[in-house]
């Protein structure tokens, strides 16, 4: 499955389902699962504003989230004029963090890694892939 590196509390904020774009400077082709890296690097300046507590996991995936769109078009308090707006939805948290190296770009992490987090999530077939 594909996977992106966030900061905390930004992933923190989309596997709760409360921010529904992630803005980025760069557009992608993928739609579909998307797994949610917390970053080892994090806006600590932001925890407090947003109610997230500082012993947010970090360099792990957290979550995973379906990639429904990526316009500069925008439709969220979350999308940042300027920027590229990935539209999120079907957000879950998964109950143990998975300890992983994050990147700077998307990056591939092997299924069997992930199967057991994804639960009935990828079962309902409801995500779609374009």
């Amino acid at each position: 499955m594909r996977a992106i590196s966030i900061r905390q509390p930004w992933a923190e904020l989309i596997v709760r389902g409360e921010k529904d774009v992630e803005n980025r400077s760069w557009r992608t082709r993928h739609r579909g699962p998307l797994l949610i890296h917390a970053g080892v690097v994090a806006d600590r300046a932001s925890y407090v504003k947003h109610g997230v507590p500082r012993d947010v996991p970090r360099g792990a995936i957290v979550g995973v989230v379906e990639l429904v769109e990526v316009t500069q078009t925008r439709a969220s308090g979350w999308h940042l004029e300027g920027q590229w707006g990935w539209y999120l939805a079907r957000a879950k948290r998964f109950k143990k963090p998975i300890l992983m190296k994050g990147q700077r770009t998307l990056f591939d992490v092997a299924d069997r890694k992930v199967a057991a987090q994804l639960g009935s999530w990828k079962r309902t077939g409801a995500f779609r892939r374009r």
